[in-house]
């Protein structure tokens, strides 16, 4: 227990370690092309774990990201997001409640045209959650990989509309049972550019 507790402590300390890095080297640029951004989004989440798309389907995960440009259209991001959903275990018929918290670093790359905007993104995830099923609570967490491809369009001044479609692949920490904590996102949202 402690193992696990250590491990998952040092996972979110060096993550937090990682975004004040970016901050740093992002902070000593003299001159920005783009300055970066701050959006929200409604995603729809699809796991890559089989078990998983029959016991809750598809679900809503909304999702915050914040983007700060470092070099021309070089750009390093931060985003949360969690979702809360319901389910049914098919042999049983009894009621599953599932709580997915997501938090994620990386990089990207914007291409402007115009109104719209491109984006590509890598970087890492960190994935907990916390299931309730026949009486029990279940909890883990995991550390993977994302990729992301987005399109902005510029409706009014700084203000924008995207749309996304993200793969990420992480896995629980337990050696006895390793599962599927990643998945496909679609999502939409709204932004503002700095």
């Amino acid at each position: 227990m402690k193992t696990t507790e250590w491990r998952s402590g040092r996972r979110y300390g060096l993550l937090l370690a990682a975004v004040v890095l970016i901050f740093r080297v992002s902070g000593g640029s003299e001159e920005k092309a783009f300055k970066g951004f701050v959006s929200g989004r409604v995603n729809l989440f699809s796991s890559s774990d089989s078990v998983y798309r029959e016991i809750y389907g598809g679900a809503l995960q909304p999702e915050v990201k914040l983007g700060v440009g470092v070099w021309k259209n070089l750009y390093v991001w931060g985003g949360f997001g969690w979702l809360s959903d319901k389910g049914s275990l098919p042999s049983v018929l009894e009621e599953t409640r599932v709580k997915r918290t997501e938090i994620g670093v990386g990089a990207g790359w914007r291409h402007e045209l115009e109104k719209w905007s491109l984006r590509g993104e890598v970087g890492l995830v960190s994935i907990s959650y916390k299931e309730e099923a026949l009486g029990e609570t279940g909890k883990g967490s995991g550390l993977g990989w994302k990729v992301t491809g987005a399109a902005d369009y510029c409706f009014w001044k700084r203000l924008y509309f995207t749309l996304q479609a993200s793969w990420f692949d992480a896995r629980t920490d337990s050696e006895a049972e390793k599962l599927k904590l990643g998945g496909l996102i679609f999502g939409a949202g709204i932004g503002v550019r700095m």
